[in-house]
């Protein structure tokens, strides 16, 4: 991606054209910005509304969903199987469930920070953040899970691959991919494997979406939803 800046008179160091690597930045980006969402999202559900506090975190939030909008708008549109979600009001009605989620990721702290907010919604969460113990897990546990959510960047096996490796153990089981903006084309060609993506950055309400979506299309259910206050 080559980002130009416009000449002006007071910085005459802005008229160099500056090579980025699109697919990394946008990667690294991504996955900061579903960092912050997710935990702004977590520290405004134990803020008390109408404080200070409050109020300054949701400034954050907002800030950080109109980073997630941009990005989406420069390196990712049109994202397979993937509908970007308007941010969460104060007073949104989220779908949720009691169902167990294995979910798997590479860096520890959004896989810690997406338990947390799959657990707000009521699910059971198990978390692992080695893809080949996590596939060992769950052959040995293989009708303790309703759904599989895989993050493609990872060592040894990649989401996709471990999502090949899961559905033939049980093809029925939902399996989702978190990928970021610059590898939405790359995640399409996986639909073999995969039931949706998580097309990062996210919050909690494309989330909580994609998951009751992909279990309620899994067993033909009717949605649950919880009231966030």
């Amino acid at each position: 991606m080559n980002t130009a800046f416009p000449k002006t008179a007071a910085q005459p160091w802005a008229t160099e054209t500056i090579d980025l690597p699109a697919t990394d930045l946008a990667y690294k980006l991504s996955s900061i910005l579903t960092a912050v969402i997710g935990y702004t999202e977590l520290c405004i559900d134990e803020s008390q509304k109408g404080t200070l506090s409050h109020g300054r975190l949701s400034r954050v939030l907002g800030a950080a969903n109109q980073g997630k909008e941009l990005i989406h708008e420069i390196l990712g549109p049109g994202q397979p199987d993937s509908e970007l979600a308007a941010p969460r009001s104060e007073n949104a009605w989220l779908p949720s469930g009691t169902e167990n989620i294995f979910l798997v990721g590479a860096d520890w702290a959004i896989v810690e920070m997406q338990q947390q907010l799959l657990e707000s919604l009521g699910y059971k969460v198990v978390i692992r953040t080695c893809s080949m113990e996590a596939l060992e897990a769950f052959r040995q546990n293989k009708a303790r899970f309703d759904a599989v959510i895989a993050d493609m960047a990872m060592p040894d096996l990649s989401g996709d691959q471990l999502a090949l490796e899961v559905k033939k153990i049980r093809p029925d089981i939902p399996v989702l991919l978190s990928v970021g903006p610059a590898r939405a084309n790359r995640a399409g060609s996986n639909k073999a494997h995969a039931d949706g993506f998580l097309a990062k950055p996210l919050g909690r309400a494309e989330m909580a979406k994609a998951v009751r979506s992909a279990l309620d299309r899994s067993r033909g259910s009717a949605a649950m939803y919880l009231y966030s206050a």
